[in-house]
């Protein structure tokens, strides 16, 4: 627009509704991410120390079964499958009498072959 020309009423109303309607959307946007809720929540420390407390107990939890559950899973099917090769086989079954002594010796109260 050259200088000194006027922009008539109407098109200033009409900039002035577009303006309006581009900010309340805006406006509807952010409160439809929880930019509050979020604020709210990084705003108290203890709340925050305390969900994240609950969050990393979960994860260990979780970790510590998801691994016992694999480990277990492999060691069934290793014991299947390798049972029967000659060398591999007899190393797993001494391997599992020597647990078995072991587990017996501590439940005996035994120390079994361990020095002291």
């Amino acid at each position: 627009m050259p200088k000194g020309a006027k922009k008539s009423s109407k098109t200033v109303e009409s900039d002035l509704k577009k303006a309006e309607k581009a900010l309340n959307k805006a406006a509807k946007r952010i409160e439809r991410a929880g930019i509050r809720d979020y604020m709210d929540y990084m705003a108290s420390p203890w709340k925050l120390l305390a969900i994240n407390f609950l969050v990393g107990t979960a994860r260990g939890l979780g970790l510590i079964l998801g691994v016992s559950l694999v480990l277990t899973l492999a060691g069934l099917v290793v014991s299947k499958l390798l049972a029967d090769i000659p060398y591999i086989g007899e190393f797993f079954v001494m391997l599992y009498q020597f647990l078995i002594e072991q587990t017996q010796n501590g439940l005996n109260g035994g120390g079994g072959n361990m020095p002291g």
